[in-house]
């Protein structure tokens, strides 16, 4: 598609200060309705962390997408929902990826009880185990304090052939050999690591109540809070059809009113083309120096050219999602209403 886009998410508040993220597929759809939920902002994690990871080089390749819990559900909307979330981010190919270039992971977890989906982003980090502190330090590249030793084999043997480093997983699960050359310093092929996961944020828990067959129209696919009988359904769709007729009418038409437009601003710059010529021209028709003929006068004319005629048909669009954010507060406001009853 244009500029490679293959998903559009927008986030929008309604009245009632409720989240609501849409995701779409570029362009044919579908789109999908979440509430967000809970929130977390990066900033907020990183005020939690005593070592908050930051790494611009790590945002440089796409993360990799984990999904859990997805399979215990056969329902249409969540396999649509699964799809989404598996395409939103480019496809890692196992046998073709560098290890290397495995910087990032994005988990949905989907939570069948509250039916919602938990998102969390982690940055892939790994640090080589099996060392002393101070081999560890010395392979990492820091600099050692060697001010009251006399050799270095001092500060190696200081901390006992045994004592491995504090950071080390305590889990032996989390321990591989890597077979390739990973980001850190120490992680070198067939050296034994400990892989770890480092929150980046943000997190959010979302849950899902629309879902449409296009991009931001068609039919509605699932709805949460509305179920429609099937004469009330083929209702809709045929008011959707007849909308969509009549705005494909009402661009025709202004497409037309513009061509129309333009043609009659061509023979106008025409007209007073030739009336330079006969005004400045000599007897054979060519122009003097001294009635030279503005070269800008074609383009100014264009510019003349108003672009209101035609109508900005995304106004009518706009209206109707900021309809699909209201109406889940038009819902909940219901529910509450009959809670009180």
């Amino acid at each position: 598609g244009v500029l490679d886009i293959s998903h559009i998410l927008t986030v929008s508040q309604t009245k009632s200060n409720n989240v609501v993220l849409k995701i779409a597929r570029h362009s044919a759809g579908p789109t999908l309705y979440f509430k967000v939920v809970n929130y977390t902002l990066v900033s907020s994690i990183k005020s939690t962390q005593k070592k908050p990871y930051d790494s611009t080089t790590a945002f440089t390749t796409p993360a990799a997408v984990i999904l859990n819990n997805f399979s215990q559900n056969d329902s249409n909307h969540l396999q649509i929902m699964k799809s989404m979330f598996q395409n939103i981010l480019p496809s890692i190919n196992v046998k073709t990826v560098k290890l290397r270039d495995c910087r990032r992971a994005v988990l949905f977890h989907y939570n069948k009880e509250d039916d919602v989906v938990e998102m969390r982003h982690y940055a892939i980090r790994a640090n080589p185990v099996g060392i002393t502190k101070g081999i560890k330090k010395l392979v990492q590249g820091k600099i050692a304090n060697l001010g009251e030793l006399q050799d270095i084999s001092e500060y190696v043997e200081s901390g006992g052939a045994g004592l491995l480093s504090d950071s080390e997983a305590e889990d032996e699960e989390s321990k591989i050999v890597l077979p390739d050359r990973f980001n850190g310093k120490g992680n070198f092929e067939s050296q034994q690591s400990a892989m770890k996961l480092t929150e980046l944020g943000p997190r959010m828990t979302l849950e899902l109540f629309k879902v449409e067959s296009g991009l931001g129209e068609g039919d509605v696919l699932y709805h949460k809070y509305v179920q429609k009988s099937v004469e009330e359904a083929a209702a809709l769709k045929q008011r959707v059809e007849s909308q969509r007729a009549l705005k494909e009418e009402r661009r025709r038409i202004q497409e037309e009113n513009v061509k129309r437009k333009r043609q009659l601003e061509e023979e106008k710059i025409q007209l007073k083309l030739e009336r330079k010529r006969q005004k400045y021209g000599d007897k054979d028709g060519n122009v003097n120096d001294t009635g030279s003929v503005d070269e800008s006068l074609e383009d100014n004319e264009n510019e003349d050219i108003d672009e209101n005629d035609i109508d900005n048909e995304e106004d009518e669009n706009d209206d109707e999602n900021d309809d699909d954010d209201d109406e889940i507060d038009n819902i909940e406001e219901g529910d509450d209403n009959n809670d009180n009853t």
